[in-house]
């Protein structure tokens, strides 16, 4: 297994899997109620990832490839 430093052609991959992963959450559920949850949850974490990985050197996301 591989750790690397995220760039911006992880970000897509890496939002899927956290807005998957916290769908059914509560803090997800009382902010994004509705049928589009994960949707917005993707769009929240894509804006969130992509600028914390755009600043070269201070990334604080990492990825596993596999």
């Amino acid at each position: 297994m591989r750790v690397r430093e995220a760039t911006l052609a992880d970000v897509d991959g890496a939002a899927d899997v956290l807005s998957t992963a916290h769908e059914h959450y509560a803090w997800a559920v009382w902010a994004f109620p509705g049928p589009d949850r994960r949707a917005r949850l993707r769009g929240l974490f894509r804006a969130d990832l992509a600028l914390a990985v755009s600043a070269p050197g201070d990334s604080t996301v990492w990825v596993v490839d596999d």
